[in-house]
């Protein structure tokens, strides 16, 4: 049990590293051509 905590945890860490990672690409400016959908 303590076990599958841990990995779920650092899977979330993760995840929530990538989420950071896009919004502060994001907000430099380096995704300016994202497709927008209409």
């Amino acid at each position: 049990m303590l076990a599958t905590v841990h990995s779920s945890g650092k899977h979330l860490l993760g995840l929530i590293n990538e989420i950071l990672d896009l919004a502060k690409s994001v907000q430099a400016g380096a995704i300016w051509n994202w497709p927008r959908y209409r």
